[in-house]
């Protein structure tokens, strides 16, 4: 049985697990609080974030602030201001002068650059964001205004919504096809509305810039056909307004020999690469229709023309250009001439049969020769097929399987086969001496046969110089046959005494 100091040792135990037990549960629901709190402001530092980023997106006044440039604005208004005059071609003292617009077309040429650099900028900030809704539109369409009117004309629409869409006035019908049927499998996604605004305006914005740069380009247009009309049809105004900015006018172009105006306006920078000696005259149509191994033989051939044409424009008091287009169609005509593959070679005809032809030489090894290759009737026949008739095959000693041909068919060629008899070798002379007296002994005889008178002289017996008789002794005859070596009829078989 407990004593009362063990019951109560019991029970102070128990009241002090159920104070921890509270003490636990306090704790946990505190923590959860703070959890709550922690989350809840978490939540919102994230929508502030987001809320930061959606407008901290950058937009295209971060990548380009050219057409909001003091500069450019200035010098557009000049030049607007000159695009309203008509000038004519002056001279003084036989130089031509056009000095308060040189600036102008020097200065449009510097800035053309320029906006050719922030159409590049552009058109990677608009492809960078265009590439979520539809990637594959920058390899089908290159040309950088092409693509800003592509993304300003599709926008978020669908593929469906495409189909109507009249993007053949933007690009060719084949990449207008490509366009449509691409949009159809895609792996892109819609654009969000602050995104295709964004996208939009840097579409917007290269346009814009495009519109510049081809008024500018109108301008050096109008005034190079007043001051280099043929050297403008050469190698297009564009360039011919370089040339002349790099050299100091048309006087001083004129004076520069065509070795030195092949590197006119060269890259120092590419001192060690193969556009060394290219400069901007590499740019002109002309030349760049050349194949890579004809571009330098092209660039020296278009140098001396623009030469020519300089000195021409120089000289003229009109503004005609028909020796400029003289030199450019002969231009055009060289490097086509060039490219061209090499004439094929006409076929040989066959040469006239001839009816009767000539007799060949024989001669001795001639008709050895056709002796040897001429094929025998058992080779012919061999050789020949019977229509509707089998075949027959024999086995040679190396395993090959040989035709017989036509032999052993008798019954179809007409009998046995004839064979040729063996031509013999031309008789000696003195053959030829005892066929003739053969023949004169023959025709003796047959001429005293005729008369009938034998006498007893006559026999039967002919002799010729090859044939004829020997008197022998028949005792030596038959003592010759039973000599042998080393007997006692022998001289050798007894030794002197």
């Amino acid at each position: 049985m407990a004593t009362l100091a063990e019951t109560f040792l019991e029970d102070l135990e128990d009241s002090e697990d159920d104070e921890f037990d509270n003490e636990q549960v306090q704790e946990a629901l505190k923590t959860e609080e703070v959890i709550n709190d922690v989350e809840v402001e978490d939540i919102e530092i994230e929508e502030l974030a987001s809320d930061d980023e959606e407008q901290a997106k950058p937009r295209i006044d971060s990548v380009s602030q050219l057409l909001e440039d003091p500069e450019l604005t200035g010098h557009m208004d000049k030049l607007r201001e000159m695009m309203k005059k008509t000038r004519k071609r002056k001279r003084t003292n036989q130089v031509l002068r056009l000095d308060d617009e040189h600036e102008i077309i020097v200065r449009s040429n510097e800035l053309i650059i320029l906006i050719d650099h922030h159409i590049f900028l552009a058109h990677q900030f608009v492809s960078e964001i265009y590439s979520t809704k539809l990637p594959e539109l920058a390899n089908m369409v290159g040309n950088p205004v092409e693509y800003a009117k592509c993304v300003m004309m599709i926008g978020d629409k669908s593929s469906e919504e495409m189909d109507a869409l009249p993007l053949k006035r933007v690009v060719t019908a084949k990449v207008a096809l490509m366009v449509q049927v691409t949009a159809t499998t895609t792996l892109g996604r819609p654009l969000g509305e602050e995104e295709l605004k964004r996208c939009n305006e840097g579409a917007e914005y290269l346009l814009q810039l495009d519109e510049t740069k081809q008024e500018m380009i109108q301008y050096i247009h109008s005034r190079m056909d007043i001051i280099a009309p043929n050297v403008s049809v050469v190698v297009g105004a564009e360039i011919a307004a370089q040339l002349i900015s790099l050299a100091g006018g048309i006087e001083a172009l004129s004076e520069i020999p065509g070795c030195n105006i092949q590197v006119l306006g060269s890259n120092k920078q590419l001192a060690n690469t193969i556009y060394a000696h290219h400069g901007v005259i590499i740019n002109s149509e002309l030349v760049q229709s050349c194949p890579i191994d004809l571009k330098q033989r092209g660039l020296r051939l278009v140098a001396n023309k623009v030469v020519l044409a300089a000195r021409v424009d120089r000289n003229q008091d009109s503004t005609d250009n028909t020796t400029g287009q003289r030199w450019y169609a002969e231009c055009k005509k060289k490097i086509a001439k060039w490219t061209e593959p090499p004439p094929q070679k006409p076929p040989k005809p066959l040469p006239v049969p001839d009816k009767n032809k000539a007799r060949k030489r024989g001669g001795k090894r001639f008709r050895k020769m056709r002796e040897k290759y001429t094929p025998t009737e058992t080779q012919r026949m061999a050789n020949r097929m019977g229509f509707n008739v089998a075949e027959e095959e024999i086995i040679t000693g190396d395993g090959d399987i040989v035709g017989l041909g036509m032999l052993g068919k008798h019954n179809l060629i007409g009998g046995a086969i004839r064979t040729h008899a063996k031509p013999t070798a031309k008789s000696s002379s003195l053959n030829r001496l005892n066929n003739r007296m053969l023949s004169k002994q023959r025709r003796i005889k047959q001429r005293v046969e005729r008369r009938g008178n034998q006498s007893g002289l006559t026999t039967s017996m002919v002799f010729t110089a090859v044939s004829g008789i020997e008197m022998a002794n028949p005792d030596n005859l038959r003592k010759a046959k039973k000599t042998k070596y080393f007997n006692a009829h022998d001289n050798f078989a007894k030794a002197k005494n």
